[in-house]
């Protein structure tokens, strides 16, 4: 019984470590910045000006960093899809402007959509939409959420 323990063991030691190597990795894990796409998820606007500052600076940090990134914006956060809602504001001691952060993102190429169903409930629609925003389909944020490598919430 003595032989057999240490034989045991290093048979389990080698069949852990095949099944291991031979495991595929997830795409995320292998996936470079310029290849991932991510999803920040803003469901925020002037309730929680911190939150909506941070997504936007997030999401300029990781499209310079090569991620394609798509913002999806619902709840209170579809108040800022509105073209008449002043984004000229600074949260703490930002020099920055939420306007400015908006720009950086869409001039960078970032997409922004807003929940069909929110946008409808703030009053926003085709012609009040703010110009770098869509008004999505249910059909087309399922397909950017599924898409995703990631999805970061605020």
């Amino acid at each position: 019984m003595r032989k057999l323990f240490p034989s045991a063991v290093i048979s389990g030691l080698l069949l852990t470590l095949a099944a291991a190597a031979s495991s595929p990795k997830s795409a995320t894990a292998a996936a470079t910045p310029e290849s991932q796409k991510v999803v920040v998820h803003l469901s925020h606007f002037s309730d929680d000006l911190h939150a909506g500052f941070m997504a936007f600076k997030v999401a300029n940090s990781l499209q310079k960093h090569g991620a394609e990134v798509t913002m999806f914006i619902d709840l209170e956060g579809a108040r800022l899809a509105h073209q008449h809602n002043n984004l000229a504001i600074r949260w703490g001691e930002s020099d920055m402007t939420l306007a400015q952060l908006f720009d950086q993102f869409v001039a960078a190429g970032g997409k922004i959509i807003v929940c069909p169903h929110c946008a409808h409930h703030v009053g926003v629609t085709t012609s009040t939409v703010r110009e770098g925003i869509a008004i999505g389909t249910e059909d087309q944020i399922a397909e950017t959420m599924l898409a995703a490598d990631k999805v970061i919430d605020y």
